[in-house]
């Protein structure tokens, strides 16, 4: 690459206060969300008016294999990157070239692995599909460090609008080539225009070309502290994947695409949300991951600001199901319905354990991390694949199941090694659930009353009866304080 002496970018960014990127940082990322929850709406609306659920199986248990590279192809180098205090010009280089490397590698394990996926699936369309996302890793591991630099520097909004020009891209390329016919390929050719397009808007943005490896530059700093996360990473997106898997085995393509859709409309506005949030959070505690009484002021205001919206949104959604997926999908798609709503209620006690991997991750014990999330992810695929032989909503019965348990379970572990105290964040979980688990109840019944209106009004209804229970706990004064807490930390974002 040019030997054009590089300026340091990044370090004259990372030399503006804290308060002042992790504030600017979070606004970006909350105005975001709009946009992006758009973007994901427009792709569930017109992709399922457009495409089967044979389609849709055939590529989500195609994708569940292939996105394990997608995670080993980071090598959990990006996440040592945003940890580490300083990363040299020729260090961050050298990562560049390091997950370009291993995103080759796997893109070529992808091509092989293709008609033994075909074989365990015993589908021959599942061959052509991984045959054609395998490129996505590659293209994937060019933007990893360009990402990282992002997270480090707090630059929410350039990876925002980077993100959602390229999904709207993508998107209107997969629905041209599913109105052509395309089938399942018309998803694979979303993937692949959105990487394309994604690579070359985050690395004219970046404002940074990686030089030539340097083999004098010191890095195993990054792979010991990678190590732990990338493992803890890996057996995560395993773990979050494997339901996907076991439904396809287990179950037929058609199933596998109902559960998929219900997937995506369960999880994809979550991880919008928590995704970058979760690189804030990261990339600010570790400043501060040498106060404990800092930090632990910072992860329970943080708690509480995402616990309450998501367990609202979920309560809602939970309650909304009915309506919602005739609304959103189609008529054809009312048989997700039971499947969404047991995926929201697993998704919400997940972000519950979101405090115990902010402190894992912003402590830099990367090892017991990696340890519990190994721990966790078997125990999580042994019950959705003992649960999903009993059928196919076993499996998501399975996944609420296993993520009650853990919630609990992580907080306390991290307690353990870290020496942070987690009493707190057990107790607003706690709080949040009893407000919100009630609230969505009582909106159910709002719509089994209002079950033959027109499907706004019955959503209006809902919503009302969501938020009649959480309006008379606000009587409570430590719920109300949590509450206010949110309030004013979204005016002041706004």
């Amino acid at each position: 690459m040019s030997d054009i002496p590089e300026v340091d970018s990044e370090a004259e960014h990372l030399q503006r206060p804290l308060s002042s990127r992790a504030a600017r940082g979070a606004a970006h990322m909350v105005g975001g969300q709009v946009v992006r929850f758009t973007l994901q709406a427009l792709n569930l609306i017109l992709l399922a008016r457009v495409l089967t659920d044979v389609d849709f199986g055939v590529f989500a248990m195609s994708w569940a294999i292939i996105g394990i590279g997608h995670i080993v192809k980071d090598a959990g180098l990006a996440t040592a990157a945003v940890q580490a205090l300083r990363v040299s010009p020729a260090q961050r280089s050298n990562l560049f070239w390091m997950n370009a490397g291993i995103g080759l590698a796997l893109t070529m394990a992808g091509f092989l692995i293709a008609p033994i996926l075909a074989v365990l699936y015993r589908n021959p369309d599942v061959l052509g599909v991984t045959l054609g996302l395998a490129p996505t890793i590659f293209l994937a591991s060019l933007t990893t460090q360009y990402r990282a630099s992002f997270a480090r520097q707090l630059r929410v909004g350039a990876l925002t609008a980077v993100d959602i020009s390229c999904g709207f891209l993508g998107l209107a390329a997969g629905v041209a080539a599913a109105l052509s016919g395309w089938g399942a390929q018309a998803l694979v050719l979303q993937q692949l225009a959105g990487g394309v397009f994604s690579l070359i808007g985050i690395s004219v943005l970046a404002g940074w070309i990686p030089k030539r490896y340097d083999r004098g530059v010191p890095m195993g700093q990054f792979w010991r502290i990678g190590g732990g996360y990338f493992i803890s990473q890996l057996f995560h997106y395993v773990g979050n994947n494997a339901d996907t898997v076991i439904m396809g085995i287990l179950h037929s393509p058609s199933t596998t695409g109902l559960y998929n859709r219900a997937v995506q409309l369960a999880r994809v506005p979550l991880n919008q949300f928590r995704g970058p949030l979760d690189q804030v959070g990261v990339a600010a505690l570790s400043k501060v991951q040498s106060e404990k009484e800092i930090l632990v002021r910072y992860v329970n205001s943080a708690n509480v600001v995402v616990v309450y919206p998501v367990l609202a949104l979920a309560a809602f959604a939970v309650a909304a199901a009915p309506v919602m997926v005739p609304l959103v999908l189609g008529e054809r798609w009312t048989a997700a319905v039971p499947y969404l709503q047991l995926l929201i209620a697993g998704e919400a006690m997940s972000t519950l354990a979101g405090g115990a991997n902010w402190i894992f991750s912003a402590m830099g014990i990367a090892g017991s991390l990696a340890r519990f999330t190994a721990w966790a992810t078997c125990i999580r695929i042994a019950v959705m694949a003992a649960m999903g032989f009993l059928g196919p909503h076993g499996v998501a019965i399975g996944f609420f199941v296993s993520h009650c348990v853990m919630w609990v379970v992580s907080l306390l572990i991290v307690r353990r090694v870290s020496g942070v105290e987690t009493r707190t964040l057990i107790e607003q979980g706690v709080r949040a659930i009893l407000i919100w688990a009630p609230a969505a109840g009582l909106g159910f019944i709002a719509g089994l009353r209002t079950s033959d209106w027109a499907p706004w009004p019955s959503l209006t209804a809902i919503a009302a009866g969501v938020m009649a229970f959480p309006g008379v706990a606000m009587l409570v004064p430590v719920v109300r304080r949590e509450v206010l807490q949110v309030i004013r930390t979204v005016k002041r974002l706004v």
